[in-house]
């Protein structure tokens, strides 16, 4: 072998490796906050964030989840505002490129941000849902959620309503972000059902937060003649007051039943307080009176499992010194907060989801994306991450009802897992006590309308029997005696 001939082969072997370790960047975007929005439901911000997501791009190297790419992250602070976000967003792409977003987290810039990728076909992955109207994506065709959002509720509700055979409803919602969108979806998901015969007879929508006791007092007044189930969207704070009014104005003696809605997911702490029973509990006189109302109070929520932040946090600081050695771009973790599992799933969702793609010879594209949604499948820091057909993750729901120590202990769940490498929707149902202490047991669900209707329309006077024409005969035979009595002694 001549030594020309040897250094030909050293050089195409050396272009072969070279060749062999070329791998693509992939520019993911992170659309945040970088600190908290005064008004949300929960604190979420780019520092409480961060770590998270340093681990969960740390797991898919050591994990190889998508051999052949690396992954280039821009920071963008959305300030929560949509002005703000979609200019940012604009700015970039006229020059670079983006494979996906991840993000933004606020309500009010979702619709702006997800129609402009839907038009770039970039897919959108947002690891945060609460407070967002968003429930039919005819627009937002490559925007998927990895929390389930709250318009999911209104879904799964209307199930349990159905087994109970409610079909009138009145709705009270505070005039407050959260409360807006959880009530426009869960009013939306009863108006689907009309042709069964569900609707809304009333809204009391804009209610302020804190209102008077004159003011409560006269929309309880009113719902006394409009319906029996009330679906409450209020904050949780004001629901003893809420019950207290409805007991002295008589609405708490089982015939009208109360369904407060929580528009956050319920965390372990939630659970801890549900049991406790401080929801009535205040150390004040009137707790018994309070007790004896939130008989009359079903607890519907969604739910998540997630890992405890402690067991997570020191293996994701770490991360970041890894991942993002160096970026003085890169915002300064703090203590993770417990939504952040959300974002770290959020990144295995994405790499695994383009793997999927890529590995069926399609482009990784926002509508690949989309379509391949429902196919990937993982145990994650979240609990099991379970998208359906529509890029929505799906819900575990929860009823929770009081018993008889005055606690609120499940009484209903919904659930989908992993399990067997398969998906199973797994569900429970006990006996839910009402509030006038029967049972679903007996077997007793309270109507939504009473016998006779809320005036009286369904029900005609009964006929009068014979001694009731009697007595009318003898009455009108009297009253004309002393008639004639009086003209005769006029005219003498």
């Amino acid at each position: 072998m001549t030594r020309t001939t040897l250094c030909c082969i050293l050089l195409c072997t050396s272009l072969l490796a070279r060749a062999s370790v070329t791998q693509t960047t992939l520019q993911v975007v992170w659309m945040v906050p970088f600190t908290s929005h005064p008004t949300a439901s929960f604190v979420h911000n780019a520092s409480s964030s961060v770590a998270a997501l340093a681990l969960g791009l740390e797991t898919i190297r050591n994990e190889s989840i998508l051999p052949g790419h690396v992954i280039n992250v821009t920071f963008i602070d959305t300030k929560c505002n949509s002005k703000q976000s979609i200019g940012a967003i604009f700015d970039h792409l006229l020059q670079h490129d983006v494979d996906v977003i991840f993000g933004p987290p606020c309500a009010d810039v979702v619709k702006s941000v997800g129609e402009l990728m839907s038009y770039r076909n970039v897919a959108l992955i947002n690891w945060v849902s609460v407070g967002q109207t968003i429930t039919y994506k005819d627009e937002l065709t490559t925007y998927m959620r990895t929390m389930a959002p709250i318009s999911s509720l209104g879904g799964i509700m209307m199930s349990f309503y159905d087994y109970t055979g409610w079909r009138r409803f009145v709705i009270i919602s505070i005039d407050r972000a959260e409360y807006r969108a959880a009530a426009a979806t869960i009013e939306s998901s009863i108006r689907l059902y009309e042709i069964k015969g569900f609707f809304v007879a009333h809204h009391y929508s804009g209610v302020k937060r804190n209102s008077s006791v004159a003011d409560i007092d006269l929309m309880l007044n009113n719902i006394i003649r409009e319906g029996r189930i009330i679906i409450m969207l209020i904050p949780r704070e004001e629901l003893r007051k809420y019950m207290l009014r409805a007991h002295a104005l008589g609405l708490t003696k089982g015939d009208f039943q109360f369904i407060f809605t929580d528009t956050k997911m319920i965390d372990d702490d939630d659970v801890r307080f549900l049991s406790s029973g401080e929801i009535w509990r205040r150390g004040e006189a009137d707790d018994m009176v309070a007790r004896q109302a939130f008989q009359n109070v079903l607890y519907f929520c969604l739910g998540h499992t997630t890992a405890q932040v402690a067991s997570w946090r020191d293996g994701a600081m770490a991360a970041f010194d890894n991942v993002f050695h160096g970026r003085t771009d890169a915002p300064l973790p703090s203590e993770p907060d417990e939504y952040s599992a959300y974002l770290h799933d959020t990144v295995i969702y994405y790499a695994r989801l383009l793997n999927q793609s890529l590995s069926n010879n399609y482009t990784g594209s926002g509508d690949d994306l989309f379509d391949f949604g429902d196919t990937v499948y993982f145990p994650g820091l979240s609990g099991d991450v379970i998208i359906n057909q529509l890029g929505e993750r799906w819900p575990s729901f929860y009823v929770y009802d009081m018993d008889t120590s005055g606690s609120f202990i499940q009484v209903a769940n919904l659930q989908f897992a992993i399990a067997d490498t398969r998906i199973r929707m797994n569900s429970s149902f006990t006996k839910i006590t009402w509030g006038d202490g029967r049972t679903t047991d007996d077997p007793y669900i309270p109507p939504d309308t009473p016998d006779c209707g809320f005036y009286n329309e369904f029900c005609t006077p009964d006929a009068p029997t014979t001694k009731s024409y009697e007595a009318v005969i003898i009455g009108v035979t009297v009253t004309m005696l002393f008639v004639f009595l009086g003209l005769f002694l006029l005219y003498r």
